[in-house]
């Protein structure tokens, strides 16, 4: 799937999603690609330790260093909504979840039991 995005570090462009989700927990993932199938940016980060399951309906967004602006990005792009409903800390730093918007619920691989 593709859409427009951009944030502190990516220029607006189009780029493509890849919907996944961490081998650990379960957790949901998204990476972000050129057009070309470079890669861009990963969008989420899976919290530590590796047991902390997030809720399916949320998204854990990395907004911090390298990422700054993502969550500001997903939101213009249509993907995340809303305020963190739930903040997990995670080693220095605490890992914002956000809402995943209708029109991107069922993007991810089903969780596997």
């Amino acid at each position: 799937m593709r859409v427009q995005f951009e944030s502190a570090y990516c220029a607006k462009e189009e780029v493509v999603l890849e919907f996944s989700r961490y081998h650990s927990n379960g957790n949901k993932a998204l990476q972000l690609y050129s057009l070309d199938g470079e890669p861009i940016l990963t969008a989420t980060a899976n919290p530590h330790p590796p047991g902390d399951v997030v809720p399916d309906h949320l998204l854990p967004v990395k907004d911090w260093s390298e990422n700054e602006g993502v969550v500001d990005g997903l939101k213009k792009a249509g993907i995340i909504e809303g305020e963190p409903e739930l903040m997990i800390p995670s080693g220095f730093v605490t890992i914002d979840c956000y809402r995943i918007t209708a029109k991107f619920a069922d993007k991810w691989p089903v969780r596997e039991a």
